[in-house]
């Protein structure tokens, strides 16, 4: 990483997070849970799910950290935004990378309204989507922007 990561003043962007295919594996029925509570705008259900989460990465790394920085979060909108978002590029980015391991129908979905404009995208592996980003206000906003794994030919 160049010059330690400084970003510009007042824009602080989490590190770059990867995770091992293994990893993912293992994490993703966690993952998966932290995504449908935090559609459902529980946190508490939510911060349970990184806990097991830890359980298995330990405490030590990229991904450690992250998790520390989420059950540090004490409101919704902290935990989702990066937090989450830097979780779930994680994790998509470990998905696309060996389709052939992850869970069934595993979809990326998008929603065009994270941070104004810009959007964010996360997995989950049935439909109808749920929005982790805004939960019950707009809970349905969104689409699939892609499928991975089985079935996805």
């Amino acid at each position: 990483n160049h010059s330690g990561g400084i970003e510009p003043a007042g824009h602080q962007m989490p590190p770059e997070v990867e995770i091992s295919t293994e990893h993912a594996v293992e994490l993703m029925p966690a993952y998966l849970a932290m995504q449908a509570a935090l559609a459902a705008d529980d946190l508490d259900t939510a911060k349970a799910q990184t806990k097991a989460m830890m359980g298995i990465t330990g405490h030590s790394g990229s991904l450690p950290d992250l998790l520390h920085d989420m059950l540090a979060a004490d409101q919704l909108e902290a935990f989702r935004k990066p937090l989450f978002e830097t979780l779930s590029n994680a994790f998509i980015t470990a998905a696309k990378s060996d389709p052939a391991s992850m869970p069934e129908n595993l979809m990326i979905m998008h929603c065009p309204m994270v941070y104004g404009d810009r959007g964010a995208d996360w997995l989950q592996a049935t439909e109808p989507l749920l929005n982790p980003y805004f939960g019950a206000m707009m809970l349905r906003c969104g689409e699939v922007k892609e499928r991975i794994g089985i079935g996805s030919e």
